[in-house]
């Protein structure tokens, strides 16, 4: 139940924990597998305890990463006062009971996103979005970052991503055995099963349609959560609109890193729904 001045956002908690579940389950499983390719049966259960402990350390690990790969820093102090105002005023709408801290980056590739994990929570902007947008486009923005921290999309999309990056480095493994198996083949009876190295191979398949479905999704739910938060669909449409505008050739790249931006990717496979449909659906809502 929200409190006085509180706005009820869409985000489920039970939801999230479920979605996690499922990702670790997955996460352990590859690891399960990759102690049987190992050592056999016996091994099974030593991979799936360190599959869990590499995730964990993800959750205090991997936003100071994402943090620093963008090299962010604390806002001068002339800006500050009226962006953190901002962020204060929206968290305390969304229901937040700690201010994410907000940080920029000069990073040209780079327009909005937020980290969030255990004890860590924070929205980046970039310097060239603080200077180009209006502040009614910024605080839309802002307030798409806040929900995804309210929401705790931040933590299930970056362990999501987590996975995908293990199912590729697992893929390349398993196109290593594709040819190792055949060596074993035809020079002993036997060798590691076809069935598993064909997973191995086609698991990023899945990995990243997983990974689509559930970033989709949740940015259309921080579209709206964002428009309850401001009061201002339009706002939001029109800062969609100049980042496509202005979208940089090498953000494909950057947004395949980090899942957690407000902008899309200019790729076949990314995150974030279409820019049109994200602008249509707002524009409904003005």
């Amino acid at each position: 139940m929200a409190t006085p001045g509180t706005v009820a956002l869409e985000g489920s908690g039970v939801r999230n924990g479920v979605e996690l579940g499922i990702i670790l389950a997955l996460i352990g499983l590859i690891f399960a597998g990759l102690g049987f390719l190992i050592a056999g049966r016996q091994t099974i259960h030593w991979g799936v305890v360190a599959g869990l402990a590499f995730t964990s350390v993800f959750f205090f690990r991997g936003p100071l990463a994402v943090l620093r790969r963008y090299r962010t820093r604390p806002l001068a102090d002339e800006t500050r006062p009226v962006l953190v105002e901002c962020v204060e005023r929206l968290s305390s709408r969304a229901g937040l009971t700690e201010v994410p801290d907000l940080r920029i980056t000069d990073r040209d590739d780079c327009d909005a996103f937020s980290v969030g994990a255990v004890r860590i929570k924070t929205n980046v902007l970039g310097t060239e979005l603080i200077a180009h947008l209006e502040p009614r486009h910024l605080e839309a923005v802002i307030a798409h970052e806040v929900s995804h921290i309210k929401n705790r999309d931040t933590m299930v999309m970056g362990v999501a991503d987590l996975f995908v990056r293990m199912t590729r480095t697992m893929s390349h493994l398993g196109l290593l055995l594709l040819v190792v198996n055949g060596a074993l083949t035809q020079l002993f009876d036997g060798g590691i099963s076809w069935g598993f190295v064909a997973a191995l191979i086609c698991t990023p398949m899945l990995a990243k349609g997983l990974l689509m479905a559930l970033g989709r999704a949740r940015e259309l739910r921080a579209d709206r959560d964002a428009v309850k938060l401001t009061g201002d669909a339009s706002a939001l449409a029109e800062a969609l609109v100049l980042f496509e505008k202005h979208a940089q050739p090498k953000r494909g790249m950057l947004r395949s890193m980090n899942p957690y931006g407000i902008a899309p990717a200019p790729s076949d496979i990314r995150n974030h729904p279409p820019t049109e449909m994200r602008v249509e659906l707002l524009r409904a809502m003005a």
